[in-house]
């Protein structure tokens, strides 16, 4: 009797520890799903963003990513950029950081203070000043941690002369970013993004830009999507010297680095230089909204002007065929009207056109001659000229 009761307990017993087994599996299962270093996509490149990889010859660009959510001790992050299609053989440029093992970010002891060259707008960190291991001049530990992203510096030539001894980790001077496809893979060394990579592609080829004010908000659209649909670049992604993760906002500005890289993505008259330049440079402006010192107006214009491209036939200029992107009006029957605006090219050698005229009754609306938006008063938009203006004599105003 009592045998046979031990023979029940031993089988119970085996039927019992297989299903402790499958407990114990699912249970570390689960605990390995929970945990952020067992995520397969720890982080995403943010810029070059995918509408924005064509760069001028030389040309230093930002790389920056943005953590996935959970991920809590980030971990040091290296940069590889390869010339060709694919991410092998011997990078031309190798950035790598140097992270607290503690907190996975980086330490502001390693990041320059008081730097005299550069302004913070609710950031005063970048990149550009990271100072250890290596030291202040070398480009190979130009990379910034954060909680929230990374950020690096890649410089392709056009600043060599510029905060940087321009050498690799054995000290030999770096070779210009010159025409060709690129491969740039970013790697997650430790930490919760040990497990993760991604790789892009870059292109330092020709390619057409186009050039404009970024406001109001429904211009921007517009302007935005013309570039899109008709294969220009548009500058939209954080030059290198306005270091801007996250929002423009926050951003730390370094004018010295910024301004030549704005200068050479107009017209590149970097040393060396075989696109882009004076000779082949594809450009265009959208003439709409732009202040008159502006980075369009004083910068990008201005660096047509000196170039003396400003009256190539490889140089463009548009315009609102209504004068704005939309425009939302009274009517002369008390009705609200809204028409929208469509960019246009000018003619060749133009730079001025009228778009439409305004006519209302004389004596009502904010004063002869003056456009605003908030203008309620009653009136007429001729947008035809070809048939030219009519208006009563003594009664009706045109604007």
């Amino acid at each position: 009797m009592k045998k046979r009761f031990v023979n029940r307990i031993l089988f119970s017993v085996k039927r019992l520890i297989p299903f402790g087994v499958f407990l114990g599996l699912i249970f570390t299962i689960s605990c390995l799903d929970s945990s952020p270093e067992y995520f397969g996509k720890t982080f995403t490149i943010k810029y070059p963003s995918l509408d924005e990889r064509y760069f001028g010859e030389k040309s230093d660009f930002y790389v920056i990513g943005l953590f996935s959510d959970g991920v809590q001790i980030p971990g040091n992050i290296r940069i590889e950029l390869y010339k060709g299609e694919t991410a092998s053989g011997t990078p031309v440029r190798t950035l790598e950081s140097d992270v607290d093992e503690l907190t996975g970010i980086t330490q502001d002891s390693a990041i320059e203070q008081d730097y005299p060259d550069g302004v913070a707008h609710n950031l005063y960190k970048a990149p550009d000043l990271v100072d250890s291991p290596g030291g202040f001049y070398y480009p190979g530990n130009k990379v910034l941690v954060t909680e929230d992203y990374f950020g690096g510096i890649v410089l392709g030539g056009a600043t060599k002369d510029f905060d940087t001894d321009y050498t690799d980790a054995a000290g030999n001077r770096l070779e210009d970013l010159t025409e060709g496809i690129y491969t740039l893979k970013v790697i997650g060394l430790s930490g919760n993004i040990s497990s993760h990579s991604e790789t892009i592609q870059v292109y330092f080829k020709p390619t057409r830009k186009l050039f404009g004010a970024f406001k109001p908000e429904n211009h921007k659209e517009n302007f935005f999507a013309y570039a899109n649909s008709h294969g220009y670049k548009k500058l939209w992604d954080p030059l290198p010297g306005y270091f801007s993760p996250v929002s423009w906002d926050n951003s730390y500005m370094i004018e010295k680095r910024a301004r030549p890289q704005n200068s050479l993505e107009v017209v590149n008259t970097v040393e060396g230089a075989t696109y882009g330049t004076p000779e082949n440079a594809l450009i265009g402006f959208i003439l709409y909204n732009l202040k008159d010192m502006g980075a369009t107006s004083c910068l990008e214009i201005g660096k047509a002007i000196l170039t003396e491209v400003i009256d190539s036939p490889n140089t463009f200029f548009y315009y609102y065929d209504i004068g704005e992107p939309e425009i939302t009006y009274t009517t002369t029957e008390w009705e609200r009207k809204t028409i929208e605006g469509s960019i246009t090219l000018f003619d060749y050698g133009d730079r001025l056109v009228l778009t439409r005229a305004s006519i209302k009754d004389r004596g009502l609306g904010n004063g002869d001659n003056k456009y605003s938006i908030l203008d309620e008063t009653p009136k007429t938009l001729d947008l035809d000229f070809s048939d030219g203006i009519q208006v009563k004599a003594g009664v009706m105003k045109i604007s």
